[in-house]
């Protein structure tokens, strides 16, 4: 066992901003999910709120609902708070070395860092994580990650766990297609998670614009606004935006095809 040292371990997170994504949602999933474990917090470093796509209100309410959210503007260094109180530290999406880290005495604390991908970003974080810390966890969620790590031999490789829960549809298919102005008879193509160039959305509105079928885009992102007039475009009035959803199982539902057209 990893962790066995400890009987009820303080466990924190530091991660880059608590935007909409993946990262965040697993967090939530761990959390949610967890037994025995003292969640000790959880510190970002991204100040923007509101509106702005770093910041998601609803995965933050929801966080905030299992540990104590530290935020930079409430805290002149979030990530002290939650360094000094933890045994073990979750560090995601930090891919270089940031000065709000140099006061920050990493001595005696395990730093587990994930790969999820493939990707420049996935490689960057490996290397910063290895800077901090007294013990380095290293995990991927698959092989084709862990070779993100140097040190390939000591990453521990868990796949992602699903909540099946969530997929379970909650309204019926042919309401919510009622509500997108679609009928059965119609191809509906879907696009769920952010919206950056990273996962190459204007791949299904290429498809659309090619094919009399009907695309539904879930989730925003960095450069959302960037694609739209080129997904508005390809797509004309067979498209279907929605921001957010925690209703995912009556969106896989409703769809025929699920677009995952990612290279990384």
């Amino acid at each position: 066992m990893l962790f066995a040292k400890y009987k009820n371990p303080r466990v924190g997170f530091l991660i880059y901003s608590l935007s909409f994504g993946g990262i965040t949602r697993q967090i939530l999933s761990l959390l949610e999910a967890s037994n025995g474990i003292d969640w000790s917090g959880l510190a970002y470093m991204y100040a923007k709120t509101g509106e702005d796509w770093q910041y998601d209100s609803f995965i933050a309410h929801e966080i905030s609902k299992h540990c104590k959210i530290y935020s930079p503007h409430k805290y002149e260094n979030p990530f002290l708070e939650v360094v000094k109180n933890s045994d073990i530290l979750y560090m995601t999406g930090i891919v270089q070395r940031y000065p709000i880290f140099e006061d920050i005495d990493f001595s005696g604390k395990k730093v587990i860092t994930v790969a999820h991908g493939q990707c420049k970003y996935s490689k960057q974080q490996a290397d910063t994580s290895k800077l901090y810390g007294h013990e380095n966890i290293l995990m991927a969620v698959s092989e084709g990650a862990a070779r993100s790590f140097d040190d390939k031999d000591k990453v521990h490789i868990i796949p992602n766990g699903i909540d099946f829960s969530r997929c379970a549809p909650i309204i019926p298919r042919e309401q919510v297609r009622q509500q997108w102005g679609v009928d059965e008879s119609t191809v509906v193509l879907g696009h769920i998670g952010r919206i950056a160039k990273d996962k190459n959305p204007i791949a299904l509105a290429k498809t659309i614009q090619h094919k009399d079928y009907h695309a539904v885009y879930v989730g925003t992102g960095p450069h959302k606004n960037e694609f739209l007039p080129e997904i508005k475009q390809c797509c004309g009035d067979r498209l279907t935006l929605i921001n957010h959803t925690n209703d995912i199982g009556s969106i896989l539902s409703a769809i025929d095809c699920l677009v995952v057209a990612s290279p990384l």
